[in-house]
């Protein structure tokens, strides 16, 4: 959440930054401090479903896409801010779609307290993601999740990415699946 709301910081300004947090629950403010950036979110912090899906709901209250659009934006805009400098070369020299395969379900569990990821290559250029049983699922931060995979793909000098959301339990479906393709 942390990144998507500097993300929105940058793009919306302060003003509407707080707005994402108006008709809080109580219980829910000390999560938040409306005078540091970001709304005082910090990155090594678990935060409550409940505290997601409010800002979610209002980042998107005005798209009709779920937040597609939202999402592939920010995405785009924070996935190279995390990937800079010497970080940039080794993940440029050392990332590929079979290390990013083996090691995104642990990595998914460092940042999500429930459900399972994972990335099967079908075939060179192919990849179906799926995540399943993910408690804190929300529309947009189900795009947030295909738009960083994407982006991560993208870092790796991989032209022509595209996504294809194929299924989703936002509208019932068992688990979210993503076809990944990307040109070698």
């Amino acid at each position: 959440m942390r990144e998507l709301t500097y993300w929105y910081e940058r793009r919306h300004g302060t003003v509407a930054t707080i707005a994402l947090v108006r008709d809080l629950p109580p219980v829910l403010e000390r999560y938040i401090d409306r005078s540091r950036p970001a709304l005082g979110l910090l990155a090594s912090t678990w935060y409550p479903s409940a505290l997601c899906w409010h800002m979610c709901d209002r980042v998107i209250e005005t798209a009709h896409d779920e937040g597609r659009e939202i999402a592939r934006e920010a995405a785009r805009d924070t996935v190279p801010r995390m990937i800079h400098g010497i970080y940039k070369a080794l993940y440029e020299t050392l990332a590929s779609p079979e290390l990013y395969a083996r090691h995104v379900g642990r990595h998914w569990k460092k940042l999500h307290d429930t459900g399972e990821r994972s990335l099967v290559i079908r075939s060179p250029g192919v990849a179906m993601s799926t995540v399943r049983d993910w408690g804190g699922h929300h529309p947009l931060l189900c795009w947030m999740t295909i738009f960083t995979m994407a982006s991560l793909f993208e870092a790796m000098r991989f032209p022509e990415v595209t996504v294809e959301r194929m299924q989703c339990v936002a509208h019932g479906a068992g688990e979210c699946a993503t076809l990944l393709r990307w040109r070698e």
